[in-house]
């Protein structure tokens, strides 16, 4: 629900003093461990001293990551070892064919990589829903809230060795709204994502690659049966740098809404597509803010243009991310 950072890779930078030796002349090393200064004892020609191994000191190089450098869509990159992430969201989806639909979503992120494959985060949401005359929808002016827990595995880092990065999520989550209508519920979801990345052009240009499958069971405020649902997605990025710690590009989103836990029954689709804005706001943290419309869909049990019962026409999203 980022995006975030700059990170460091390992050089090594050697150096080292090597010594001088007296041959034939008078001359002799100053270098401190070619002579005492007790007894002036210089070192005998024609031996030589072993010289010390070369220092390595492990530095970092500044490289474009990923995890937070896109709007919707996410990052092969999840940071480093004992790295710690705070990420805060904010995003809106509204519009329908008629009436008020607005629904809001502020969420905080805090994670940590106990390894350098593995990431964990802890997500607390809210969110408000503002639903007036629309067909179809219960008219609602109601606050929600919700958790998650995300596990992010990093397959292959992005590198020499690869030029491509994989990632998959998996994230259950538990929230008291209904994200469709809005209504009071229970609703329970598990995400689960591979997220896949490439440099086109050396800290320029970065494409992204996503799958999302998304299992949910809901129960409305008030009612019996559980309804079991279920989400496809498709999405796409590309970002370039424009200006150093600025990146611009566009996503496409394509999603396919189900009835079953398995895709079972298929309900509609929406295609959306927009642009997205990423700053380097300091060393170690971005903000990114991204748009998305949706230009192409249809409900099953609708003619018209668009799929508006399951989607919503147009959807926000920013996001400040932080790693320290």
């Amino acid at each position: 629900m980022g995006v975030r950072a700059v990170a460091a890779l390992v050089l090594g930078v050697f150096a080292f003093h090597s010594t001088a030796f007296a041959q034939g002349n008078n001359s002799h090393s100053h270098d401190h461990k070619g002579h005492s200064h007790e007894g002036h004892t210089h070192a005998k020609p024609g031996i030589r001293k072993a010289a010390p191994p070369p220092v390595v000191q492990e530095t970092h190089s500044h490289r474009v990551e990923t995890e937070s450098l896109f709007g919707f869509v996410s990052g092969s990159d999840i940071g480093h070892r004992g790295d710690r992430h705070l990420s805060m969201f904010y995003e809106t989806h509204f519009g329908k064919r008629d009436g008020t639909f607005r629904a809001q979503q502020p969420k905080v992120e805090f994670g940590y990589n106990p390894t350098d494959w593995l990431h964990i985060a802890l997500e607390f949401w809210g969110d408000h829903f503002k639903i007036k005359n629309v067909t179809d929808f219960d008219d609602q002016n109601r606050w929600g809230m919700g958790a998650a827990i995300e596990f992010k595995v990093q397959l292959v880092k992005r590198g020499p060795s690869s030029p491509v990065g994989f990632t998959v999520v998996l994230a259950p989550h538990y929230g008291n709204s209904e994200h469709h209508t809005g209504e009071a519920a229970r609703h329970y979801a598990l995400e689960l994502g591979l997220a896949a990345d490439t440099e086109l052009v050396k800290d320029k240009l970065f494409a992204a690659f996503n799958l999302q499958y998304e299992p949910e069971r809901v129960r409305a405020k008030g009612e019996e049966e559980w309804e079991r649902e279920s989400l496809f997605g498709v999405s796409g990025a590309l970002m370039a740098q424009i200006a150093p710690g600025f990146f611009a590009g566009g996503e496409v989103q394509y999603f396919r809404k189900y009835e079953g836990f398995f895709l079972n029954e298929f309900h509609g689709y929406a295609l959306y597509v927009g642009p997205a804005l990423t700053v380097k706001t300091g060393e170690h943290s971005t903000f990114t803010l991204a748009w998305a419309a949706q230009v192409a869909g249809r409900a099953v049990d609708d003619p018209r243009r668009l799929d508006l019962d399951h989607f919503e026409r147009h959807r926000v999203r920013a996001r400040f991310s932080t790693h320290f």
